[in-house]
């Protein structure tokens, strides 16, 4: 096992906020203010939620701006974004994986468990299910 945080050097920390656009407004006028607010990077997110990046210092502001400007924000967090993913195509090791994070999580001293796992779309499908 590493140490605490030995393998840090593979992520970057950002604020993560999961916004949604505000209504009769156009999506492009919504960007700019987003953009205004500090973010860094817009993401198409589920339920026509946008998922908002930003420097992770940077999280309160962020989100105070958003909320002030009349955005519904449904979540805001730190998160660590791997900067390179792998991807697991075959369903046996895909199982193998989680199963390893699921214990890990488990463990008191554990907070977070970030990954760099990318699953394929096939194996995907088949957990979907």
């Amino acid at each position: 096992m590493g140490a605490e945080g030995s393998t840090k050097f593979l992520f970057d920390r950002k604020a993560q906020l999961r916004v949604v656009l505000r209504e009769g407004s156009e999506r492009d006028v919504d960007e700019l203010e987003i953009i205004d607010a500090g973010a860094d990077d817009i993401q198409d997110g589920a339920d026509g939620e946008l998922i908002v990046y930003g420097a992770p210092e940077e999280l309160g502001k962020i989100r105070d701006d958003l909320i002030a400007k009349g955005f519904n924000v449904k979540a805001a967090e730190l998160v660590f974004i791997p900067k390179n993913t792998v991807e697991v195509t075959d369903v046996e090791s895909a199982q193998k994986i989680l199963a390893l994070i699921d214990v890990i999580d488990e463990l008191d001293d554990v907070l977070n468990v970030a990954s760099a796992l990318e699953l394929s779309d096939e194996v995907a499908e088949r957990f979907s299910k």
